[in-house]
């Protein structure tokens, strides 16, 4: 059997919205919506022109490195 994957919302454990996309801390899951990991982004590097961004968890302090994420207006 396979693991099937629903659009189930889950609840940002920072605002407590329930959201469809979620970020989560890679160490302990801490789950994060979109909107508050974007105000923790921190830009990190730039590789083959992609902006790459770094975070501290708001639970565990770990640093997730890597992240890419589309800035849209």
């Amino acid at each position: 059997n396979f693991l099937e994957l629903t659009n189930e919302l889950i609840e940002c454990m920072v605002c407590y919205e329930k959201r469809l996309k979620t970020a989560h801390c890679n160490t302990c899951f801490y789950g994060l919506c979109n909107t508050c990991l974007i105000k923790i982004l921190k830009p990190d590097k730039i590789v083959n022109s992609i902006m790459h961004y770094k975070y501290d968890c708001p639970n565990c302090r770990q640093c997730t490195k890597g992240v890419k994420f589309e800035m849209k207006n």
